[in-house]
């Protein structure tokens, strides 16, 4: 899912970090769809205490992007 990643970062300005760049998480959706069955994944992580509306807000636009190819 890079291409996904650095497209949404690129309409977010949202940090990009490779999964092989964190610590595993075994048992994540992530792990399972990514790495087991070989479907894209994009997890965006949210700084603590945003609200969904803000988080939403600041990257709609972005995650809409991703999905339609704009």
């Amino acid at each position: 899912a890079r291409e996904l990643g650095q497209r949404f970062s690129e309409l977010s300005g949202f940090e990009l970090r490779a999964s092989d760049a964190l610590d595993p998480t075994p048992g994540s959706f992530g792990s399972w769809a990514g790495v087991t069955l070989g479907i894209p994944v994009l997890t965006i992580e949210y700084r603590r205490g945003r609200t969904p509306e803000s988080a939403w807000e600041a990257t709609r636009a972005a995650i809409l992007g991703v999905i339609v190819g704009a």
